[in-house]
């Protein structure tokens, strides 16, 4: 009834208006701060106030297998004054990558381990990062199935803590992953823009309630863009 090309139109509409929808919903929002969890006046007293994360990930090739990865990181894109905005440089060997970092809020360094394991039709992501002077640290894993290059649904667990203060986050839930490619590179998962969303169940300050989250995560290839005419 439909050709291919027409399916493939109406999939990356729906896509395209979901990531329009997840990105309104970030602006629209008035933040006013509380870290890696912002203090956001919105919903109402039954959950906690949602929270948007903006990751901006340069790879590189050394070789067969070993990649390299300088990354951005905005824990917090909705805290209107003292953003955390970290930096981390990584050598990622096979699935497993090791990162040293730098929190500019903070003013400290931070080290961290990652994992990128993948299957058939799974893959997952954990990340684990300790600051060395506040004792704090910070982790993130995720499990998700392939329901088609654009669309990927699982789960997570996230948490934040400061060791010696005693303060202690954690949540788990549902999430869902739309990643957007360049036209030409729709049917490979390496996507250039990924919006994730999840709702998770998070004990903070002491009660449990739902939360929203939405992630940004751009990973730009110059390489692989077409060559300019101009200059060649």
């Amino acid at each position: 009834m439909f050709s291919n090309k027409s399916l493939t139109s109406q999939r990356m509409l729906v896509i395209l208006l979901a990531a329009v929808v997840l990105m309104a919903v970030v602006v629209e929002v008035d933040a006013k701060g509380l870290s890696r969890g912002g203090n956001i006046p919105i919903w109402d007293k039954s959950t906690h106030p949602p929270r948007g994360e903006f990751r901006l990930d340069w790879m590189g090739q050394l070789s067969d297998q070993v990649k390299s990865r300088l990354q951005g990181v905005c824990y917090d894109v909705l805290e209107k004054e003292d953003k955390p905005f970290y930096v981390y440089l990584g050598l990622q060997f096979g699935d497993l990558e090791s990162v040293v970092g730098y929190s500019f809020r903070d003013e400290e360094w931070v080290t961290g381990l990652r994992l990128y394991p993948k299957w058939e039709t799974w893959h997952a992501y954990s990340n684990l990062e300790y600051q060395l002077e506040t004792k704090s640290f910070y982790y993130l894993a995720q499990a998700e199935l392939h329901l088609s290059p654009f669309i990927e649904c699982g789960a997570e667990v996230e948490g934040w803590g400061d060791l010696d203060d005693d303060m202690i986050s954690n949540g788990v839930g549902l999430n869902m992953a739309f990643n957007l490619h360049a036209h030409q590179r729709w049917g490979k998962k390496d996507s250039k823009l990924r919006v994730e969303a999840a709702i998770q169940y998070r004990e903070l300050g002491g009660e449990w309630k739902p939360q929203a989250v939405v992630r940004f995560v751009f990973t730009p290839k110059p390489d692989e863009h077409t060559r300019s005419r101009r200059r060649h």
